[in-house]
């Protein structure tokens, strides 16, 4: 049998999740798009985020590195992964 097959049941697997591709509109008021990971949405509080926005504005490096150094740990001492991705508008 090949890779990607259950050797035992002779059916096929997936090597990888299928991907999920989405389009999206974003108006040309919105200057910045915020993708993010569970461990920033669930471990950096809103008020908290849009400071961040707002300090580093200019800099999307900068609010992604932010964003990430912000996520804290729970009371049980669990830090989630955290993934940011900063899309500015320019021009």
């Amino acid at each position: 049998m090949s890779a990607g097959r259950d050797a035992a049941k002779g059916i096929a697997k997936p090597s990888s999740p299928a991907a999920t591709c989405r389009q999206a509109e974003i108006p040309e008021t919105v200057g910045l798009v915020l993708l993010v990971s569970g461990g920033i949405s669930d471990q950096v509080d809103l008020d908290t985020a849009v400071a961040l926005c707002r300090t580093h504005r200019g800099d999307p490096q900068a609010l992604a590195d932010a964003l990430v150094a912000a996520a804290e740990e729970d009371v049980d001492g669990y830090r989630d992964d955290t993934t940011v991705v900063v899309l500015a508008r320019v021009g």
